[in-house]
């Protein structure tokens, strides 16, 4: 008898974590992030910008019509994605390719670089790759693989693809060559304000070095579980505790944002974690 309780109560406990995570998953937040700007004479500052990371090919509602709603409320100029918009063992890439089309309708541009994900496809599933890259052509998208673009603002973007093996398992990674992106990051010497996108935070001290005035990362899920005061635990990455799990973090002249992201692929695991949409408004230095 005691044995059939036991297997009740886990059988009770099992519905009940299945119910919180397909809640959790659901439980889209959008939350504003405000990052000071210091102007010099006739500097204007950027407009306001969302970041959608790792989504991994999952939907908001039908179509992503609440994720649509969400970044409609923002008012954004420009939509910036770090990274794993796609998931590498995904046959079929809809749901990112709808939401493109969909931010291509409002007339609002693009900044994507590529993250694990993408470039595993790439390298291993070319045909898919191509398929997916001949959906989302569009003059509004800036594919940014170790390459740069300029906003109607004047923001200079750069997207950094990063070696695979900077994604290794465990704490198994090499570290990327910089000299690979400072001839990117010089093409937009001339900007006033720069926005770095790369797919992991892991690297913020050589980030910082490159010059950038802004990091965009993705990447750890927000540690997958997080606790209070603690924040994340584990990475995707199976790594435990990691160091920029999320939020806002700040090195010399440099500030990076990492979001928690919008979905889940291996470890279809969020535990006090909700996918999220960040705002980034900028404000004047002595006006926050």
């Amino acid at each position: 008898m005691d044995v059939l309780y036991l297997l009740l109560i886990l059988c009770i406990l099992a519905i009940l974590f299945a119910g919180y995570q397909i809640f959790v998953h659901r439980a889209l937040v959008t939350e504003e992030v405000r990052i000071t700007v210091r102007s010099s004479d006739g500097q204007s500052l950027p407009c306001d910008m969302v970041v959608l990371s790792d989504l991994h090919n999952r939907q908001f509602g039908k179509n992503n019509e609440r994720l649509l709603r969400a970044i409609d409320d923002c008012r954004p100029s420009a939509v910036l994605i770090p990274g794993d918009l796609v998931t590498k063992t995904d046959r079929r890439n809809a749901a990112a390719e709808q939401l493109l089309m969909q931010l291509y309708a409002r007339e609002i541009p693009v900044y994507y670089a590529l993250g694990n994900h993408e470039q595993s496809m790439r390298s291993k599933h070319s045909e898919q790759w191509a398929s997916f890259l001949s959906e989302i052509d569009d003059e509004r998208l800036h594919l940014l693989d170790n390459a740069s673009a300029v906003t109607k603002d004047g923001v200079g973007i750069i997207g950094w693809t990063l070696p695979d093996g900077c994604y290794g398992r465990r704490g198994r990674r090499i570290t990327p060559d910089e000299s690979s992106i400072r001839k990117v990051v010089a093409e937009t010497a001339d900007q006033a304000y720069r926005i770095l996108l790369v797919h992991t935070p892991y690297y913020f001290s050589m980030y910082q070095s490159l010059g950038a005035d802004l990091v965009v990362s993705g990447h750890l899920h927000g540690g997958i579980v997080r606790l209070p005061l603690i924040g994340g635990v584990i990475s995707p990455q199976m790594e435990l505790f990691p160091k920029y799990d999320a939020g806002v973090f700040c090195e010399g002249d440099t500030t990076m944002v990492v979001s928690r992201g919008l979905g889940s692929h291996t470890m279809p695991i969020r535990i006090g974690n909700r996918p999220q949409l960040i705002t980034i408004r900028f404000v004047q230095e002595g006006q926050e």
